[in-house]
């Protein structure tokens, strides 16, 4: 994915979650530059891949590696611009691990990866920017109540994230399948973390004025 898609990403992701709580204004940009941070640190490129080939920091093997060590990093304040920005860091190697060229089965060139994110660009930006005008819609309308059910651990949050990864290899046969797991697998694994914040917030004794949306039937994917 190009930068400026992970950017419209973490724009869309952060307006799901606003529908169901309030969240400050440094907060929300900090979630987002935590979404294009990785591709700005060229330093997260420089890891070996498969058969000793470089540049491969964002792919699968190490990208779930950074969501597993950031889903493990103990953040005092849950609701703090930092928990903000490592959930959206999250969020960007989530989305690298559903892009096609990040996984074992891609054995182009950089030439072709480049015209994939091409390809994948225009396509994901018309859908993206349609989703973030809904949720604009959305947040004109009355919020609506949510609760928790469960309490979430961070492991089974990783164990789901890796089952639907290998669901995905699997079945991928297109572009618009990776488009349609990027969004579905980042808004899902957002939802869960930030469910899982919640817990930790509110045994702190922070008081959460709506409680953020735990259910992710809307995009048919369960835990």
């Amino acid at each position: 994915m190009r930068t400026v898609d992970h950017f419209m990403l973490g724009k869309y992701l952060i307006k799901t979650i606003r529908n169901y709580v309030s969240i400050p204004v440094f907060c929300r940009a900090s979630f987002v530059f935590g979404n294009i941070e990785p591709d700005l640190n060229f330093i997260t490129f420089f890891k070996k891949g498969n058969e000793g080939k470089v540049m491969c920091g964002h792919n699968f093997k190490n990208g779930s590696e950074c969501i597993k060590k950031l889903l493990e990093d103990s953040v005092k304040r849950k609701d703090s611009v930092l928990a903000y920005y490592k959930m959206g860091k999250i969020m960007h190697y989530v989305a690298d691990c559903f892009t096609f060229p990040h996984n074992e089965g891609f054995c182009g060139d950089l030439k072709e990866h480049m015209e994939y994110e091409h390809r994948l660009h225009k396509k994901f930006t018309v859908i993206i920017s349609r989703l973030i005008n809904n949720e604009a819609d959305n947040m004109k309308r009355k919020k609506p109540e949510r609760d928790i059910s469960v309490d979430i651990s961070k492991e089974r949050i990783c164990n789901f994230f890796n089952v639907a990864h290998e669901r995905y290899m699997a079945q991928r046969k297109c572009d618009e399948d990776d488009i349609k797991n990027i969004i579905t697998m980042t808004y899902a694994m957002f939802s869960l973390i930030y469910a899982a914040e919640a817990r930790g917030i509110e045994r702190r004794g922070y008081k959460i004025k709506e409680k953020p949306v735990f259910s992710i039937k809307r995009n048919k994917v369960t835990l």
